[in-house]
């Protein structure tokens, strides 16, 4: 299914390969910078640490490795920031070519259809449906290439440096606990995949009866019906509220699992780390190190 939604979107946008090259360009120096600039966070700490003597007000000048290490640190966040929002802009503009081209391609298969087939299509289920079909194509798309697997690299690149700058061990825990926070994840979203269907139906429901009222509005007023289908509205008003309170609530129920875990990973991981800093075998910059993959996660 999703191969033949892509080459459909590519008979409207043939050309999809510059911006994919850009966002994939863009990824992968903010998910090398991600890894990176913790890093370089914690040889500062490090480095920091190690300069017992007192500084005059000259020796501010001086270019030393701190210095060096402040500044590259610094240069790298800006960098990472910049790259962020370039990233947002090419991504939104991929992203949009899509679903422009779903929408073009949907409309042409409808003038294609027969007219008693037109005849059997409401017209706000069908303008829902394509609109909300074809946003969620580029979501798809989005979220498997350009989320999940420059997470999984970024996971991976962690470890390695854990696995460097601390022990091969503590690396090796970190990665079960981020393979365990990930397939998690994916566990919420497949298990919450169908919370959404009553709220997109309660939605339809009420995208039908504005079209369907707006095109006979000239008959609701000559019957002076208009209090009639407002309390109508209202009640469909109520009951998708309803429903996307229900939805919602059920959603929150999961992430707040989610949530925990990730505490219960931090809490293991600081506790681990106290142990070992007791047993002078983590510096401070480990500290750092650790706490702000865990978080980044």
């Amino acid at each position: 299914t999703f191969t033949k939604v892509w080459k459909i979107s590519k008979k409207f946008y043939p050309h999809p390969e510059p911006y994919l090259w850009v966002i994939s360009l863009c990824l992968l120096m903010t998910t090398l910078l991600s890894i990176g600039l913790p890093y370089l966070l914690k040889l500062l700490v490090d480095q920091s640490q190690a300069h017992t003597h007192v500084y005059s007000f000259k020796d501010f000048f001086s270019i030393d490795l701190l210095y060096l290490l402040a500044l590259a640190y610094a240069i790298g966040w800006l960098m990472n920031e910049i790259i962020k929002q370039m990233n947002g802009l090419v991504s939104s503009l991929f992203i949009r070519k899509l679903d422009s081209s779903l929408i073009f391609e949907g409309m042409k298969n409808y003038f294609s259809l027969k007219y008693d087939v037109q005849k059997k299509q409401d017209a706000g289920v069908f303008n829902t449906n394509l609109l909300r079909g074809s946003a969620a194509f580029g979501q798809i798309l989005y979220t498997v290439f350009f989320i999940i697997i420059p997470i999984i690299i970024q996971i991976l690149g962690m470890v390695w440096v854990l696995s460097s700058s601390i022990n091969f061990s503590y690396g090796l825990y970190f990665l079960v606990f981020s393979i365990c926070t990930v397939l998690l994840s994916l566990f919420i979203t497949f298990k919450t995949k169908d919370f959404f269907t009553a709220m997109y139906e309660s939605r339809n429901q009420l995208n039908q009866f504005i079209i369907e009222k707006v095109q006979t509005s000239y008959d609701i007023k000559v019957n002076a019906a208009t209090a009639f289908e407002l309390n109508a509205f209202e009640k469909r008003i109520h009951h998708y509220m309803d429903e996307s309170k229900n939805t919602y609530r059920k959603i929150i129920i999961f992430m707040l699992y989610q949530v925990a875990f990730v505490g219960l990973f931090l809490f293991v991981f600081m506790a681990l780390s106290v142990y070992l800093f007791q047993q002078n075998r983590f510096t401070s910059g480990d500290f750092v190190l650790i706490s702000t993959y865990i978080i980044s996660l």
